[in-house]
């Protein structure tokens, strides 16, 4: 037997035929098209915008969740005005036919976010790269519809969201990816269809082991291929076991409460419209995370203000409970105009520092949430990304003040009292939690970020994903002190990062004495369903085993012993 060691991005255990998929982009002529070719072009790239579009509309009827959220995004780029203005601009001037447009054009904003210092800009280069793709196939008239056995275990280099979703009728039971890391959006998409998937497997992986057999052991975090009899039989039993075990606890749209009782309040984090409509479905107590930097590129391109005040307003009346809404968390990259190049970009001007030097951009974004906080008294929350110093949190709430003056000479309803919070998700802020929180009023735990830079991991760098681990003893550690801080001066703290959406996350956050937390809407019912199975002395005794393990290992055998003990 072989194992290949990776990291767990969606729970669980598979055993099946494994099912290799290359992929690449198609490589296309460079000749160019002659001025009465020009319009035809131009009608062939419509067409397969059109095309493409319906398709994406047949993937959706078929989804709900996270898989449905990102297939959205997808949809929201590819009728992008500014990009299709731009493929059509090119096939004009420069006389490229309309799939070398393509290329040419989503090749332009690949690049841009593979110099971000955003991860969120970074993980959408999968989406970009398979629209790219799949557009230029549209053109050309041609198919790639990846033909995978029923129940296989596929192994890839790489799988897009769209990829994922199109291996469902496929009925795979397990996905295996060299690449990606556990935020990745195929990652997330996985975990939203309950497909088991490792990442980051095997740089030195040797594809001539992978035949025949292989068994995905999620809660160990291997691919072993060429398994004997025994084995197998043995992880067959397992896998029983787990499927009898998922099927005892229901999702719940009930309050989130533990089992003797204790209430824990369950959020949502939206970064599109589109995505109220399932957080309201699944009884979200709120919007703990409101990601803006869509608003600043639509994804890709630049939103008016007049855009921005469209979209709090509709994200208030269409939402209850309180909404939290992040101020652009950018900078560092190439995406915006302002920034410079710098050789360590997620160290450098990003984030509340960008925006404290940039008072258009800032007072821009405040105008528009403050207005909508006039009109929704006591529900906004104004959260401060990338926080360093106290002085930065002194200084927003200073520039707050100014735009709260100017609006009410103006004429607007102001809400004077709208908490300004810090995301903590730098070392430095937890370890000083105690005096950040005599000068902010609420504080959200971004654990992706917090965990990159406790433990001087990129999430992006396939050299060093694997050893990004959101649940590694030294972040329960920091996040115990920052609770602790939270409690002793009476301020609220809650987690949005994505380990609050993970059960094993979930559970040791409630036991270190959170009743806030806020996830992607499509693991809201899990978490919920979670909770109510398990009383708070359960979840304690878990945080404490957390804070206690030497290593990730630790904290994963901690978990199996507390809430599996059969």
């Amino acid at each position: 037997m072989n194992k290949y060691e990776g990291l767990t991005a969606s729970e669980g255990s598979a055993v099946g035929p494994i099912h290799i998929i290359q992929s690449h982009s198609p490589e296309l002529e460079q000749a160019k098209i002659s001025q009465e070719q020009v319009q035809q072009e131009i009608s062939r790239y419509t067409r397969a915008v059109q095309d493409y579009e319906l398709e994406l509309l047949a993937l959706l009827k078929k989804l709900k969740g996270t898989a449905s959220e990102i297939i959205q995004s997808q949809a929201l780029i590819l009728q992008d005005e500014q990009i299709k203005a731009e493929i059509i601009s090119r096939i004009r001037q420069e006389q490229e036919s309309a799939a070398r447009a393509v290329q040419s054009i989503y090749g332009k904003y690949i690049e841009r976010l593979r110099d971000s210092a955003s991860n969120m800009f970074k993980q959408r280069i999968i989406d970009l790269i398979t629209i790219q793709d799949r557009l230029v196939e549209w053109v050309l008239g041609e198919s790639t519809t990846k033909q995978v056995p029923i129940g296989s275990i596929v192994v890839a280099k790489e799988l897009s969201p769209t990829d994922v979703v199109t291996l469902v009728e496929s009925k795979v039971k397990g996905l295996v990816l060299e690449k990606g890391g556990l935020t990745a959006h195929a990652a997330i998409v996985a975990q939203s269809l309950e497909i088991p998937c490792l990442v980051q497997v095997g740089r030195f992986m040797d594809y001539n082991t992978l035949e025949g057999v292989g068994i995905l052991d999620g809660a160990e975090g291997v691919l072993i291929t060429q398994p004997d009899d025994a084995t197998i039989q043995h992880y067959e039993q397992i896998i029983e076991v787990a499927r009898t075990e998922r099927q005892r606890i229901k999702p719940s749209k009930a309050p989130s409460q533990t089992k003797d009782g204790t209430r824990v309040s369950i959020q949502a984090n939206i970064e599109f419209i589109q995505e109220l409509d399932h957080a309201t479905k699944v009884r979200a107590e709120g919007i703990g995370l409101v990601r803006t930097e869509a608003l600043l590129y639509g994804g890709i391109t630049h939103k008016s203000e007049k855009e921005q005040d469209l979209y709090y307003g509709r994200l208030l009346e269409d939402s209850a409970g309180p909404v939290v809404i992040r101020l652009f968390d950018v900078g560092g990259d190439k995406l915006h105009v302002l920034t410079p190049d710098e050789s360590n970009p997620f160290l450098g001007w990003r984030g509340i520092r960008m925006l404290l030097d940039e008072h258009d951009m800032l007072h821009s974004q405040l105008r528009s949430i403050l207005k909508c906080a006039g009109k929704f008294p006591s529900r906004i929350r104004i959260l401060a990304p990338m926080v360093t110093n106290i002085e930065e949190v002194k200084r927003l709430k200073t520039e707050v003040a100014k735009v709260q003056e100017e609006l009410a000479n103006a004429g607007h309803p102001i809400d004077r009292e709208v908490p300004v919070g810090i995301m903590v998700e730098v070392p430095a802020v937890a370890i000083m939690a105690d005096s950040f929180a005599k000068e902010a009023d609420f504080f959200s735990i971004g654990t992706n970020d917090l965990t990159q830079y406790t433990l001087a991991v990129d999430r992006t760098n396939d050299q060093v994903g694997g050893l990004f681990q959101h649940d590694h003893p030294a972040i329960w550690l920091l996040i115990r002190e920052v609770v602790s801080a939270a409690k002793s001066n009476g301020i609220e703290v809650s987690v949005c990062g994505e380990l609050a959406s993970d059960l094993l996350g979930a559970s040791a956050l409630i036991g270190l004495g959170f009743r806030e937390l806020s996830m992607k809407p499509s693991s809201i019912l899990k978490v919920k369903g979670w909770i109510r199975e398990f009383d708070l002395e359960t979840f304690e005794a878990f945080a404490k085993d957390a804070c206690g393990a030497n290593d990730r290992k630790g904290v994963y055998q901690a978990f199996r012993k507390r809430f599996y003990p059969s």
